[in-house]
């Protein structure tokens, strides 16, 4: 799965939301969560990607893919992965789909 860094709407993807309304929900959704996981791996890191820090606690090792069928459709989201292990995103229960509130 290739990762993207820009996590903020596209113009192209503004239009779609635009031409069909609620379709358009799943890739807000995918966004949306990507956005929120990857900063919540930064802040358990303790640093971005690719900064150092001298209170860097392990190191960003990709993202494993992970399908989820909602309400509004199939969404494949991006899952941060920590070399060291220990860190698993809380929006998530491991092993199953989106955390029950």
């Amino acid at each position: 799965m290739t990762h993207q860094n820009d996590y903020s709407l596209s113009p192209e993807l503004v239009a779609e939301i635009t031409q069909n309304g609620l379709q358009a929900v799943p890739e807000m959704l995918r966004v949306l969560l990507n956005n929120l996981m990857q900063a919540e791996r930064a802040e358990y890191l303790h640093a971005d990607e690719y900064e150092r820090t001298a209170e860097r606690l392990g190191h960003a090792n990709g993202f494993k893919p992970k399908t989820v069928k909602t309400r509004v459709g199939e969404v494949t989201f991006a899952i941060p992965q920590v070399r060291e292990g220990g860190f698993y995103p809380t929006a998530w229960k491991k092993g199953c789909g989106v955390s029950e509130p």
